[in-house]
């Protein structure tokens, strides 16, 4: 999978917050999506909410999205069940559906 070329806003804000020490920095993947939202632009919100809603239509409808979010967007959080990254991909929708974005962004996309 070659996430960081299809999706590189979404690979960015998740590789670069959820990665191999984020228990170092944050206590929880909540808390460093949060810290990741509040260090992104407005404007780099929306591409990542835009690559986010393309991803989901995709690549995570599909019955497991544990390796897509591993593998590749290396994101290193142990997801045991398909359902614990399901419950992870509904957190990152909750927390981006509310994130500062430019005004009429969201228009058209849908979750």
């Amino acid at each position: 999978m070659q996430a960081e070329k299809h999706w590189p806003s979404l690979y960015q804000f998740l590789g670069g917050y959820v990665h191999q020490s984020w228990d170092d920095f944050y206590s929880s993947p909540e808390e460093a999506i949060d810290h990741a939202i509040s260090e992104f632009t407005s404007e780099m919100l929306s591409a990542v909410i835009l690559e986010w809603s393309a991803w989901k239509q995709g690549i995570a409808k599909k019955t497991d999205p544990r390796k897509s979010l591993n593998d590749g967007f290396s994101v290193n959080v142990f997801f045991r069940f398909p359902n614990d990254a399901r419950k992870f991909i509904k957190m990152v929708d909750e927390k981006l559906d509310v994130a500062p974005t430019p005004p009429n962004q969201r228009d058209g996309i849908s979750k």
